[in-house]
């Protein structure tokens, strides 16, 4: 274990972590049994959660394939993390929000701490104001899943030190998905709602190299900042 993950598996980060993973469940309403079964000895599973990460005989388990309807037509691809995974992804990723954070392009304001649509929202005002004239509301098609996973694992590799909490995030994102035949999972992770480490990784490759997806990028409409949509996407480009 590393020093990274050494600060992110204590048993009291795992506790926070399942405290906030156990809200995060009752947001939604009824927490389910999974949450009262873990409940229940909450304690003795935190502490053997702790020594299995320590000894490194931690193994994450496949998602479950989950399909919620669009209100827009079709379904949403989910692959939904066990409870046990949503609790080590949580801790992992309050450590690796201090290093990724800083790093991240001052335009991407999905799945990070403390900014939102709001902050999106002000940067085009800020951007009209500014001159602007037109933004682009646009779409990158299956964004996450086309961004290659060994490129994820070399950036984070640039940057952290602890080849523990490198080898676990790559370990988290090619789980493979419960009854199929899959070498890993390409569902979008619903981790992101709880915990939000793969796609915090993810966001971080993504918004380093955001001019590879450029292609991939299918502009819907373009409209006059005089009158901004709040779910328009300012698209930036600095350079040629």
């Amino acid at each position: 274990m590393g020093e990274l993950t050494a600060r992110a598996f204590t048993e009291q980060n795992l506790l926070d972590a399942w405290h906030a993973v156990r809200e995060s469940a009752f947001e939604d309403g009824e927490a389910g049994p999974e949450v009262e079964r873990f409940e229940a000895a909450a304690a003795r599973k935190i502490s053997a959660l702790a020594e299995e990460l320590a000894d490194g005989s931690f193994t994450p388990s496949p998602v479950i394939h989950v399909e919620i309807a669009k209100p827009s037509g079709g379904a949403r691809i989910l692959g939904v993390p066990l409870l046990i995974d949503r609790i080590v992804e949580r801790a992992l990723l309050a450590e690796l929000d201090a290093v990724i954070d800083p790093i991240l392009l001052p335009w991407s304001f999905a799945y990070r701490r403390g900014l939102g649509v709001r902050d999106a929202i002000a940067a085009l005002v800020e951007a009209r104001d500014a001159g602007a004239a037109w933004v682009a509301r646009a779409d990158i098609e299956d964004c996450f899943a086309s961004i290659p996973r060994w490129e994820v694992l070399r950036r984070l590799r640039a940057v952290i030190t602890d080849s523990a909490a490198v080898d676990l995030v790559g370990r988290l994102m090619d789980r493979p998905v419960a009854g199929r035949r899959v070498s890993r999972m390409t569902e979008e992770s619903a981790s992101t709602r709880a915990a939000r480490c793969p796609r915090c990784s993810a966001t971080f490759t993504f918004t380093s190299s955001t001019r590879r997806c450029w292609p991939k990028a299918s502009v819907s409409s373009a409209i006059p900042t005089t009158s901004p949509s709040p779910s328009a996407i300012v698209l930036r480009r600095r350079g040629p």
